[in-house]
C-alpha cells in the first residue's frame, strides 16, 4: 500500500523500447493509487503518449535510440540518490 500522508515517490525509466506500453500502464496504475510519479525519459514527446497530469516530475535525457539509452539515465539517478546524503552532511558540518 502507498502511504496516504507522505506520498510515496515512484521513479520510472520511460525509454523508447518494447516495454514502453507496459510501463505507461504501470504509471497510470501507480498514479491512481496516489503516488508521486517521477519519470526519466529519452522520449522527446512523452506527453503525446501520456498526459502531463499523470507525471509529477519529468527528467529528460538526450534522445538515444539504442541499447545504450539506459546509460544516459545513470547520472541523473546518481544525483537523485546522493542528494539527501550531501544535504544531511552539509547540515552536520554547519552545526
Amino acid at each position: 500500500m502507498l502511504d496516504e500522508e507522505e506520498k510515496t515517490a515512484v521513479m520510472f525509466f520511460a525509454l523508447d523500447d518494447e516495454n514502453l506500453n507496459q510501463l505507461l500502464a504501470n504509471i497510470l496504475q501507480v498514479k491512481e493509487r496516489g503516488a508521486t510519479v517521477i519519470v526519466l525519459t529519452n522520449l522527446p514527446d512523452i506527453y503525446k503518449v501520456i498526459g502531463p497530469e499523470k507525471i509529477d516530475h519529468l527528467i529528460k535525457v538526450f534522445p538515444q535510440p539504442s541499447l545504450f539509452a539506459s546509460l544516459l539515465c545513470a547520472p541523473p539517478l546518481l544525483m537523485i540518490a546522493t542528494t539527501p546524503h550531501w544535504l544531511r552532511a552539509s547540515t552536520l558540518i554547519q552545526t
